[in-house]
């Protein structure tokens, strides 16, 4: 007897996950890259897609180029003096 509205729950929110998919994403990529720019010393430029939130750490000297593509978990570490310096156009992924 359980069964039942535990199968129409869950075909509801299967549903529901399906179609606001691409929204989700979305929402992902913008909390990303808030939190890329927040944590270095220049703010992004707005073309750079970032996937899923990075790990930086250090001074924050980092540079990203245009149009750049930026995998979930990416980790990016400055120390004095050191910088870090991103192209236009490119994409870098963990590992």
């Amino acid at each position: 007897m359980h069964r039942k509205p535990k199968a129409l729950l869950s075909s509801l929110l299967s549903s529901f996950f399906r179609a606001t998919a691409g929204l989700r994403q979305d929402l992902v990529r913008i909390k990303s890259h808030a939190i890329l720019s927040s944590s270095l010393l220049k703010p992004l430029d707005t073309s750079i897609v970032v996937l899923g939130p990075p790990e930086i750490h250090g001074t924050g000297k980092i540079s990203i180029g245009r149009y750049a593509l930026l995998y979930p978990a990416i980790y990016l570490e400055t120390e004095e003096p050191g910088v870090i310096e991103i192209g236009d156009r490119v994409v870098l992924s963990r590992g």
